[in-house]
């Protein structure tokens, strides 16, 4: 089944907003500052953002979610656009090459397609529904993306923040003795990582996770065959009600999520005792 327009448009979005992003990132002259709420915010953040917004309204007039822009309520319902210009500024700033581009579309309160675009890579993970999963390095023809087929938890590899890790990630990792631990910025990127199989499980213990930090991955991890759900197993909203996961995000390669789950409820009602 081949990539149709619909997704050929948000990839083509995605990359111009990442040559956006390089521009920046190439001369490393840009203007640092904090939000409200403390998160980093540059210039290279912003004008991507208006190439996506820009890009987006020129073909569709479905109502956008953004990061950065302002950000109202995801509409019951209809289709919606959710987007982070660059996932993982951060990592931008300190010049790891793992900031994203992330593009999702909801409908119904449920991703249908999305886009996760590591500019610095030029590597795009992409999904639509019922269409199956993609990865394309460079120029060369996508490829079919499909979750890992490692059973064992400890024979797995657990891909976790490189900045943001907490005293629960940590013991958490420690009691599911993965293998092999990844650490990447952009969340987007480590849920991409486990949708193509370089990565197993993904697990983030943060008491609200960003919807556009999962939307455009959530998609690509489910048509990649593989499971993501809160720390309880529960599906992951999107819908009226905010604009965070309220409960952490689990991705897995869908082998062992629930024995995955329980052992992460284990180790964090240990903690809170």
């Amino acid at each position: 089944m081949q990539m149709s327009d619909h997704l050929i448009d948000i990839v083509e979005i995605a990359k111009r907003a990442g040559q956006v992003i390089l521009d920046y990132y190439a001369k490393d002259q840009y203007a640092v500052w904090s939000k409200p709420d403390r998160t980093l915010i540059t210039d290279a953040n912003l004008s991507a953002q208006e190439v996506i917004l820009r890009g987006l309204a020129s073909k569709y007039d479905y109502p956008i979610i953004s990061e950065e822009a302002e950000r109202g309520a995801i509409p019951a319902g209809s289709r919606c656009w959710v987007v982070d210009s660059l996932d993982g500024t951060k990592d931008f700033i300190k010049r790891t090459d793992d900031f994203s581009v992330l593009i999702g579309l909801l409908e119904a309160g449920q991703p249908v397609l999305g886009a996760v675009y590591v500019p610095a890579r030029d590597i795009i993970y992409c999904a639509e529904k019922g269409a199956g999963a993609w990865s394309q390095l460079h120029n060369r023809m996508p490829k079919p993306m499909h979750v890992s087929a490692t059973a064992a938890i400890d024979r797995m590899t657990l891909v976790i923040s490189r900045s943001n890790v907490s005293t629960l990630d940590i013991k958490i990792a420690n009691e599911l003795q993965c293998e092999y631990i990844l650490r990447v910025g952009s969340v987007g990127h480590k849920l991409a990582l486990v949708a193509d199989g370089e990565a197993d499980l993904y697990i983030s213990t943060r008491p609200e996770v960003p919807v556009w930090d999962t939307c455009a991955a959530h998609i690509i991890i489910r048509e990649a065959g593989g499971m993501i759900t809160d720390l309880s197993g529960e599906p992951l909203r999107y819908d009226p009600e905010g604009l965070s996961h309220r409960h952490g995000v689990v991705a897995t390669n869908g082998l062992n999520h629930s024995e995955i789950i329980a052992r992460v409820a284990h180790t964090a009602a240990g903690q809170a005792v």
